[in-house]
Order: structure tokens, then C-alpha cells, then sequence
């Protein structure tokens, strides 16, 4: 593997030269403020869905709960 080219002096740019036409492809606040947005709503959308399987796991052991409880009575009963 051979060893890069030494930069000198003269092949080296010391000055700032601004690219033509590359055009502003946003505003980098917009982009934060957006993301900041997204990351939000993803948040309040995880917390929904959590509360929402929350619940139905709370009715299914209910469920379960009472159906122990029925069949520790008709156990007793025998």
C-alpha cells in the first residue's frame, strides 16, 4: 500500500470557495422543530398504545380471575 502524495502548500486551497448553484436545502431549525415534533407524537402515540393493551390485559385477568373464583366454588360445593 503506498503512502499518500504530501499536500504542499500549492496544491492546497486556503481559502473558503463557495460551490455554485448548490442551492439551501432547508433551514436547519425547521429540520429540529420537525424532528422534535415527530419524536413527540411518537412518544403520546407509544403511551396510547400502552395504556390501550394495559387496559385489555386488565378485563382479560378479571376474566380469569372470576373464572378461578367459579370454579374454586363448584369445587367446594362437590
Amino acid at each position: 500500500m503506498a503512502a499518500p502524495a504530501p499536500i504542499s502548500s500549492s496544491t492546497a486551497s486556503s481559502e473558503f470557495v463557495a460551490v455554485e448553484g448548490g442551492g439551501d436545502s432547508g433551514n436547519a431549525g425547521t429540520f429540529l422543530v420537525a424532528a422534535y415534533i415527530l419524536m413527540w407524537l411518537l412518544l403520546m402515540l407509544f403511551v396510547w398504545m400502552t395504556f390501550k393493551k394495559q387496559r385489555a390485559l386488565r378485563e382479560r385477568i378479571s376474566l380469569l380471575e372470576s373464572a378461578v373464583a367459579k370454579h374454586t366454588h363448584s369445587s367446594d360445593d362437590a
